[in-house]
């Protein structure tokens, strides 16, 4: 018999779900029916075939319907999932299954069909609250942790070369805003990152030498900061942003703090956000030279000057320090 050519009726199926419900078959037919699968699927190009069936009944819209209608509102019982747990537990501890799914999974043809099977399909609010509540707490042992890294030294990262679409960045940006990490996430990233090699002075990429410690020059004094911010309109440099409640922070072009008092190193500063600020902070060498050449242009557009001399104005401002 084809399959699609006879269906039993409505009745017919209760009627046989209502004589198989309760019973179960004995180890004994468990194991024979589990060794002829396995001969069966042992058969050369038995795999591939039905796999190939699969996917021919999984085209038809009105195929994938009726199994969705089929199984819609039927939870698995917790004996039963405590079973698929088990069997898949178990094929997983055997390498060669684990083999086989790598193989599978690395062939790019496997990847775009699942990438275009997932294409356009986001997680319900209920399935993420759902999620979101079955992994809360969890958190992968020091081993796991070792083999994940083991497993992805020395491979590209999955953004390498790519860049967010600014569809995307904006969808990203909605979602972030207004959201802050409580003092305990705060305190928990701080412990963590403490002690880490590479992280710290030296061998830290944005080290400049511990300038940082440095301290700044007697002439570098609220009085001239707000001379600088007033000299550039108390706008952002870089963003164009006002000052808004925040007073600007106040950068040094060539990274001296000792330029006030030094007759060598050139007196010239920008205005800038906290934002922007620090994003000119921590650039590497490359982009801090191209950030100074930018602002050398700015400070030359106005006859070299950068900040207002005293009497020009520029005193105290309504905004936080």
């Amino acid at each position: 018999m084809k399959a699609g050519t006879y269906h039993h009726s409505p009745e017919t199926r209760a009627k046989m779900s209502a004589a198989a419900r309760g019973k179960h078959h004995s180890p004994e037919a468990l194991e024979k029916m589990s060794a002829t699968r396995q001969a069966v699927w042992s058969r050369p190009g038995y795999r591939e075939k039905v796999i190939a069936a699969k996917k021919e009944w999984a085209s038809h819209p009105e195929v994938r319907a009726k199994m969705r209608q089929a199984h819609l509102g039927k939870p698995l019982s917790p004996e039963h999932r405590e079973k698929i747990r088990a069997a898949s537990k178990a094929a997983w501890s055997r390498p060669e299954y684990r083999e086989r799914h790598r193989a599978s999974m690395s062939r790019p043809e496997v990847r775009e069909e699942i990438s275009a099977a997932l294409m356009g399909r986001h997680p319900s609010p209920e399935t993420r609250a759902k999620l979101s509540a079955a992994n809360l707490g969890k958190h992968l042992s020091l081993e796991a942790r070792e083999k994940v890294r083991q497993a992805n030294l020395g491979k590209p990262g999955t953004m390498r070369g790519k860049h967010h679409s600014p569809e995307t960045r904006a969808k990203v940006s909605a979602a972030l805003k207004g959201r802050s990490k409580s003092p305990e996430i705060r305190a928990k990233i701080s412990a963590a990152k403490k002690g880490l090699p590479g992280m710290s002075g030296e061998r830290n990429p944005n080290w400049r030498g511990g300038v940082s410690f440095e301290p700044y020059c007697p002439k570098f004094t609220r009085d001239f900061k707000e001379r600088v911010r007033s000299f550039w309109g108390r706008t952002c440099c870089l963003c164009l942003a006002p000052e808004n409640g925040q007073r600007l922070s106040v950068h040094h072009v060539h990274a001296n703090k000792e330029a006030c008092c030094s007759e060598e190193s050139p007196r010239q500063f920008v205005a800038l956000c906290a934002s922007c600020h620090s994003k000119v902070g921590v650039a590497r060498k490359a982009t801090a030279e191209e950030y100074r050449v930018h602002f050398q242009e700015m400070i030359a557009l106005r006859g070299g000057r950068s900040y207002l001399m005293p009497g020009e104005g520029g005193d105290a401002h309504g905004s936080k320090d």
